[in-house]
């Protein structure tokens, strides 16, 4: 489809572009320049830190703080010893049913089992979650991050290694 203008609608629309784009073209003192100004450039020196202040104190912790650490450590332990106990039936449970197509009766049972040792994975984590929320709190407020960690790396190993087992039943599930 051809649109025909006549001579005074193409002047028109010709006069209406040019001022348009006239705009773009129009250069003037209105912008600043974008050059450093004083405000942005930097004098003095660098002074290099002391190799004695660098080093951290450790920090170490109250029997409060100790006695809940042990605390997160033993529910730690507790729950992976619990998803561990759990483990070889829900394998058994899973390798049963290694190959069921997926929404089937075999599938959905094993898909339900790993579920459940999912959750129990669950109860592992909520410690180590509770550890970070205090190493955290230890970084920013100059606390026992070293004991902390310590408990927290420990607990960590634990979640790992139900994450992996985990892993490996999805795998012989087919996902």
């Amino acid at each position: 489809m051809t649109l025909f203008f006549t001579s005074t609608a193409r002047d028109a629309l010709s006069f209406a572009l040019a001022l348009v784009l006239g705009a773009c073209t129009t250069t003037g003192d209105r912008y600043p320049s974008l050059a450093k100004r004083d405000a942005e450039r930097y004098y003095g020196t660098l002074q290099p830190v002391s190799p004695d202040a660098a080093a951290p104190t450790i920090v170490q912790p109250d029997t409060q703080l100790s006695q809940k650490l042990q605390s997160l450590r033993n529910a730690g332990a507790e729950a992976h010893g619990e998803f561990l106990a759990a483990l070889p039936q829900i394998r058994t449970t899973v390798q049963g049913n290694t190959g069921a197509e997926m929404g089937s009766d075999g599938w959905f049972v094993a898909q339900t089992a790993i579920s459940g040792l999912e959750s129990q994975r669950g109860r592992t984590m909520t410690a180590l979650a509770e550890l970070d929320r205090l190493y955290i709190a230890a970084q920013l407020e100059g606390g026992a991050r070293e004991a902390i960690g310590a408990v927290q790396q420990e607990v960590e190993m634990m979640v790992l290694a139900e994450n992996a087992q985990i892993a490996e039943l999805l795998g012989l599930l087919g996902q």
